[in-house]
């Protein structure tokens, strides 16, 4: 079984290669726990930012929350390119390193990401059929799910993506399952993808929620204070427990 705190190691899987790290919490009470995906932004794909961090492994043992930093596989960027296929690296990691040795419940697993972890994070649960259900939590990036391309937009242009997916029925479905909450300032340049996104799941019913911290430009924010405060609003756990 999985336990305390792991470094960073690769994992090949699905044609790509990547790193992750884990930590697990004690669990006095043997119950099933949530696990948390952490996503870093653009530049770093060492999966090293959060399970090693004292904060977050106070905040992982109090909320009952397995936190699992992965490296986005092959590139620095999430969003970008390839989304789509990435979700298969993530759950074949999953079914492999995690899921058989550590006891989750499947309707608290959450994807947290920063900047562009954020935004592809978002598109996520679109791209593939998700054998999970738990929020989407989004600090300082988030979009409409897009088409899945070749195209290496951090090199080629930032500024750009793939084009947007066309609705379908199933994504009210999908919404129900996955919660949307964003954390950003109010002059971020990409507050328009963040405001596509919400209007998206509110038009298919689903829960979205938009919190702008005050003024500010892209991610000029606290980002590990907000990403644990959004899972905590996410969190159905988290949210009933006494204080």
């Amino acid at each position: 079984m999985l336990s305390g705190y792991q470094a960073p190691q690769p994992y090949t899987g699905a044609g790509q290669t990547g790193q992750w790290s884990v930590y697990v919490p004690p669990n006095p009470s043997g119950d099933d726990m949530g696990l948390a995906i952490l996503l870093h932004g653009d530049g770093d794909n060492s999966a090293t930012d959060y399970t090693n961090d004292i904060a977050w492994q106070r905040f992982a043992w109090n909320a009952q929350l397995i936190l699992l930093s992965v490296g986005s596989p092959d590139t620095a960027c999430w969003w970008t390119p390839r989304k789509h296929d990435r979700v298969d690296y993530l759950l074949s990691l999953l079914d492999t390193e995690v899921f058989p040795h550590a006891r989750i419940d499947l309707d608290r697993v959450h994807m947290a990401g920063f900047s562009g972890g954020a935004f592809w994070a978002s598109g996520a649960p679109f791209y593939r059929d998700l054998p999970f259900h738990g929020g989407i939590v989004g600090v300082c990036g988030g979009d409409v799910p897009r088409e899945n391309t070749d195209t290496d937009w951090c090199v080629t242009d930032e500024n750009q993506d793939d084009p947007a997916l066309p609705q379908q029925e199933t994504w009210r479905t999908i919404s129900a399952n996955h919660p949307l909450m964003y954390i950003r300032t109010a002059d971020d340049p990409w507050s328009g993808n963040m405001d596509a996104a919400v209007a998206l799941w509110k038009d298919l019913g689903g829960t979205a929620e938009q919190l702008v911290t005050g003024p500010g430009g892209h991610c000029e924010l606290d980002g590990d204070r907000w990403l644990r405060g959004g899972l905590a609003r996410v969190d159905r756990k988290v949210q009933t427990s006494p204080r």
